[in-house]
């Protein structure tokens, strides 16, 4: 069979890399394997490993450094798939996070009336990851915040149910060694906690649909 390499000019073949590891927590590492060639350009390739999952997986710690490490200078995209991630996770990224281009999280998978019953919970646990992942950043300095959403009525009252936050980082995120002053008295937590709940009450209006079950 056809090496891909043999067959598709370089550029090609990381466009294909690219699609086969979307929304796989372990990127290229699988691809490896495949030969030595395939290990040295994909270990050569920066922009495969700029995707970086968090799930309190196996060996998680060791495959965040290994993804930032060789991702180099490029954009990092942070994926948040617990609720409460291990705290020491966050870590190598904050150190990275002039480099963080966005950040997602999504509450846990339960049912929509569960989510929306615990969305206090998700949102406390949501600030406080952000605000040990930030660094120092504050929301004021996200250039954007987007929210996925539905608004659930069966009678009353009405529950929002987010299903996903995303956080596009703004040129702010290259202060983040900074001492910022612009909490005032807040607590990054409380700050970032504040940020949350403004935009998770208006998810139904970016996914506007109404779920009766």
């Amino acid at each position: 069979m056809l090496d891909p390499l043999d067959a598709l000019p370089y550029e090609l073949w990381t466009v294909c890399i690219a699609f086969a590891i979307d929304g796989q927590e372990v990127g290229p590492l699988p691809f490896l394997a495949v030969s030595r060639r395939w290990e040295r350009l994909l270990l050569e390739t920066p922009t495969l490993w700029t995707q970086v999952y968090i799930q309190n997986g196996e060996d998680e710690i060791a495959r965040i450094s290994t993804f930032l490490h060789l991702s180099t200078g490029s954009s990092l995209h942070v994926e948040i798939m617990m609720p409460l991630p291990d705290m020491d996770c966050l870590q190598p990224i904050a150190t990275h996070i002039s480099r963080v281009a966005t950040i997602s999280i999504r509450p846990p998978s339960l049912s929509y009336r569960d989510t929306s019953l615990h969305m206090d919970q998700w949102e406390k646990a949501a600030a406080c990851v952000l605000a040990k992942l930030s660094n120092g950043i504050v929301p004021s300095d996200v250039k954007q915040t987007s929210c996925l959403g539905v608004s659930l009525r069966q009678d009353y009252p009405l529950y929002n149910c987010v299903f996903l936050m995303k956080f596009e980082m703004g040129p702010a995120m290259a202060k983040a060694d900074q001492p910022d002053s612009s909490i005032g008295t807040e607590s990054p937590e409380a700050a970032w906690e504040d940020h949350i709940k403004m935009y998770a009450s208006a998810a139904h209006w970016q996914h506007n649909r109404s779920v009766a079950e």
